[in-house]
């Protein structure tokens, strides 16, 4: 299991986390996010890290924000070695977490529906049977 993995559950787990889930269920996920969370936040610290180190910087060495303010400026001539850099990270491997869940534990949960690529990242994480 890679980094992105655990980062992609995030999302998939607050869509779900506040919806009324079988106990197995609300169980499993709730295991899974509890094993990835550190994953996650070492994730976000180090992206962090490597913009930081990329990122150009104001008189005061504080980054540049994009014109649109959702982001941070980088040196072009850099770019690439932080995209590499981001690269890398995702590609960490990762410990994955040991949960019970399967598929057929999902599709037990009346009303729940989710889109392919939910399905997809969950996937990862089930048992298969």
């Amino acid at each position: 299991m890679i980094l992105v993995d655990a980062v992609n559950f995030q999302s998939v787990y607050n869509e779900l986390s506040s919806m009324k889930l079988p106990i197995k269920v609300a169980y499993g996920l709730q295991k899974i996010y509890n094993s990835v969370k550190s994953d996650n936040e070492f994730f976000e610290n180090r992206i962090k890290e490597i913009v930081n180190s990329y990122a150009k910087k104001d008189e005061e060495g504080n980054p540049i924000l994009t014109p649109d303010g959702r982001g941070i400026e980088v040196d072009e001539e850099k770019r690439e070695l932080c995209n590499n850099e981001i690269s890398e990270l995702y590609q960490t491997e990762i410990t994955a977490p040991d949960v019970n869940l399967t598929l057929e534990d999902l599709a037990s949960v009346d009303g729940l529906e989710l889109t392919i690529p939910q399905l997809e990242i969950l996937g990862k994480f089930l048992k298969v049977e």
